[in-house]
């Protein structure tokens, strides 16, 4: 069974976000699932969370039924304590660094023009988005962990382009 385009955008996020471009975070850190949560006994913390954000949504005022988009979310999480002011400066860091890097991917700053066509059987990645969300999720702060989130679209075509 082959891996949906879903899941594999989310392991080319994980690819691009491993080696080095979020300083203080360990690779094995940045890993895929099904919700941005870290277990207290089970993860290790700081680390950043790769989920998918909803249903895959189909392109609005689009004539094609091949046209998709599937929505990721980049979560960094550390613990919290329920301090407001210690450990601020090294979470916006992190996730300024992710969006840094995924600018440089919307943008278009690779030789070839979307990194993700080249691993996307039968698929095209021609625009990623930033959904306007609020970093710092407040529904999700607790007494241990902070989570400080990004929401990506990527728009798709199916069957190549």
């Amino acid at each position: 069974m082959s891996q949906s385009p879903h899941f594999i955008i989310m392991e080319e996020i994980v690819n691009l976000l491993q080696g080095g471009t979020i300083e203080g975070i360990l690779n094995d850190r940045i890993k895929i699932q099904r919700k941005p949560k870290v277990g207290e006994k089970l993860d290790k913390v700081p680390c950043v969370l790769i989920s998918p954000y909803g249903e895959v949504q189909d392109t609005p005022l689009s004539f094609e039924d091949n046209e998709k988009i599937y929505l990721v979310e980049i979560v960094v999480v550390n613990l919290f304590n329920n301090n407001f002011a210690d450990g601020i400066d090294p979470e916006l860091e992190w996730i300024n660094a992710i969006a840094r890097k995924m600018r440089w991917v919307e943008n278009d700053n690779v030789n070839d023009p979307w990194i993700f066509r080249t691993t996307l059987p039968n698929t095209t990645v021609y625009d990623i988005d930033t959904v306007d969300e609020t970093v710092f999720d407040r529904d999700k702060l607790n007494n241990l962990y902070s989570y400080q989130r990004l929401v990506y679209q990527f728009h798709t075509v199916q069957g190549g382009a």
